[in-house]
């Protein structure tokens, strides 16, 4: 009986001490919500519109908006969210679960959730930033007013930044063609090729690099069966990634960070 009623006092100060740990956790997050992370010393930041990376010096490395993401019915292509009313950092209890998930695992999380709406009608998009070894895995999850065949993940990157595939082709497009990207790209050893902003590139490719105005690889993508499309004159690179026919969605997206 003795030893017994030891055991169920351990246990209930196991408990006790777990309910404070949760209890602190939940103290610190209601202070300080988390709205931005630091990954090897560069920094990942929430605002109201968009979610953006910045390197150490504070130059825009890229950033991601559901306002720039597409979904697509068929060939016509609308915005996730032409008017986005609010966002969120994913509130207490899904933060509390990031902690504890990047304790455990190594790994550091950001949670950003939006609410808008667009010309079919409201929708949200949550995206969760997970990092760990240099890879920032992006996953969107998406609710919409009507059913989707395909989401456009898109990318804004740094003015001046230069795309290339792992055939080193270097993509512009013809009518804003950067002379500046087109010296660098000789200079690289880079094949220019132009395409159209509603253009695809390649289907022959399995990575996308991205490169600065002064020539330093800054991002890879790998690719399975996307497609690729530039806007060059808005700095913005889509992939476009196929799902099921509803009107709920989750994509992912692999970004490999070079420092």
């Amino acid at each position: 009986m003795e030893s017994s009623s030891i055991s169920t006092k351990g246990v209930l100060s196991l408990l006790v001490l777990l309910a404070i740990g949760l209890l602190s956790l939940a103290i610190v997050y209601l202070r300080l919500p988390t709205r931005s992370i630091f990954i090897d010393g560069n920094k990942l930041e929430a605002s109201k519109y968009a979610v953006a990376l910045f390197d150490k010096s504070g130059s825009l490395i890229f950033s991601l908006s559901p306002q720039n993401d597409f979904f697509y019915d068929g060939n016509a292509r609308f915005h996730i969210e032409d008017s986005l009313s609010r966002s969120t950092d994913g509130g207490v209890l899904r933060q509390l679960y990031g902690s504890l998930e990047g304790i455990l695992f190594n790994r550091n999380i950001l949670n950003w959730n939006t609410f808008g709406s667009n010309s079919r009608g409201k929708s949200t998009e949550d995206y969760r930033f997970n990092y760990s070894l240099n890879n920032l895995e992006v996953t969107r999850t998406i609710a919409l007013g009507s059913e989707t065949n395909d989401i456009g993940q898109v990318l804004t990157i740094c003015s001046g930044c230069l795309v290339v595939d792992n055939k080193d082709r270097a993509y512009f497009n013809g009518e804003f063609v950067n002379q500046d990207n087109v010296n660098m790209a000789s200079r690289l050893k880079f094949a220019p090729l132009i395409v159209g902003e509603n253009q695809a590139f390649p289907s022959d490719i399995s990575k996308i690099f991205i490169f600065d105005r002064f020539g330093n690889l800054k991002l890879e993508i790998p690719l399975s069966n996307e497609k690729v499309f530039l806007q060059d004159r808005w700095h913005l690179l889509e992939i476009k990634a196929p799902v099921d026919r509803a009107k709920n969605a989750t994509v992912k997206e692999n970004i490999y960070i070079h420092f």
